[in-house]
C-alpha cells in the first residue's frame, strides 16, 4: 500500500511539473509574438534589409543598411571608420546622424527619437553629391569616400 501511495504522488508531482513546463512555454511564444510584433510596428524601430554596399569601389559587407517606418534610410559605415547617414529619398537629402539616438541588436535598430535629428553633410565642409534612384544610393562621405548602396526589400 505503501509503494502505491508514493507512485501515486510522483504521478501527480509530474503532472504539475508538466503543466508548470507548458504554461512556461506558452508564456515564452506569446512573448515572442509580442516583440515581434512590436519590432514590425514600432516607429521608433528600423529594419535591416538586403543591401549591397560599395566604399569606395570596394564591397563593404559588414556595413549596414536599415529602413525606418517612413522609409528613411540609416546607411551604417562604422567598420570603414566612417560613420552613421540618414538619407530622405523622398526629398534627396543626407544628413549625419548624432550615434547615440540609436541602439542596435538583431537586425534591428532602435531610435531613441521618431524622426532623428541630423546635421546637414554642408556642415562638414562635404558636398555629398548625392544620387538617388528606385532601391539604390550614391553619394559622398565625409571621409571623401564614394559610397554606393543598393538595396531590396525583405517580403
Amino acid at each position: 500500500m505503501r509503494i502505491g501511495l508514493l507512485t501515486l504522488l510522483s504521478t501527480k508531482t509530474m503532472i504539475h511539473r508538466t503543466i508548470y513546463i507548458i504554461i512556461g512555454i506558452l508564456i515564452l511564444i506569446i512573448g515572442v509574438i509580442a516583440c515581434s510584433s512590436f519590432l514590425n510596428n514600432s516607429s521608433h524601430v528600423w529594419r535591416t534589409v538586403n543591401e549591397t554596399i560599395i566604399y569606395n569601389g570596394q564591397p563593404s559587407p559588414k556595413s549596414e543598411l536599415y529602413i525606418s517606418p517612413d522609409e528613411l534610410l540609416l546607411i551604417d559605415l562604422r567598420d570603414q571608420a566612417d560613420g552613421l547617414y540618414i538619407v530622405n529619398p523622398k526629398t534627396q537629402e543626407i544628413g549625419i546622424p548624432n550615434e547615440s539616438n540609436f541602439f542596435t541588436a538583431l537586425g534591428y535598430v532602435y531610435s531613441w527619437d521618431i524622426r532623428p535629428s541630423v546635421a546637414p553633410m554642408s556642415k562638414a565642409e562635404t558636398n555629398p553629391e548625392i544620387i538617388i534612384q528606385p532601391y539604390e544610393v550614391e553619394f559622398t562621405s565625409v571621409k571623401k569616400a564614394r559610397v554606393h548602396v543598393t538595396w531590396h526589400l525583405n517580403l
